[in-house]
């Protein structure tokens, strides 16, 4: 697939755990993992089309990373989302979810946020700290 290209229904994604808020101490995803952030300026949200979420991939790209939520495309789809490949040199498995509302206008956020909960395939937890050595993939 090429970039701008839609990802169809039944791909499955991947929405790496980037902040320990993301998941309850039970260690099911929350809503917020699925929120844009209006403050810096976020109009798309990053998801995954491979399972990348390694001590490598996340030293690499983030300075932690809890885990990685799995469903589908369709999961978005569904909700009337569009879902892109976007990737780049970096990340080639990288992928866009649009469509999403700010986070100001948290009430919408927050519903069409649980509707995308309500079909996650599995929850993966284990956390990856970055070093400040660790060799860029």
């Amino acid at each position: 697939m090429a970039k701008g290209d839609n990802i169809s229904h039944n791909t499955t994604v991947f929405r790496a755990i980037r902040k320990s808020r993301w998941i309850s101490d039970q260690g099911n995803p929350e809503w917020t993992a699925f929120v844009l952030n209006s403050e810096k300026g976020e109009d798309e949200l990053s998801i995954l089309t491979s399972s990348n979420c390694t001590a490598s991939f996340c030293s690499a790209m983030f300075s932690t990373c809890y885990g990685e939520i799995e469903l589908t495309a369709g999961c978005f789809l569904d909700i009337g989302l569009q879902v892109i490949e976007t990737p780049t040199d970096e990340i080639p498995s990288h992928a866009s979810v649009l469509g999403l509302p700010p986070s100001t206008d948290e009430a919408e956020a927050r519903s069409l946020a649980k509707d995308i909960l309500e079909c996650v395939k599995r929850v993966t937890t284990r956390k990856f700290r970055a070093s400040k050595s660790a060799p860029k993939p």
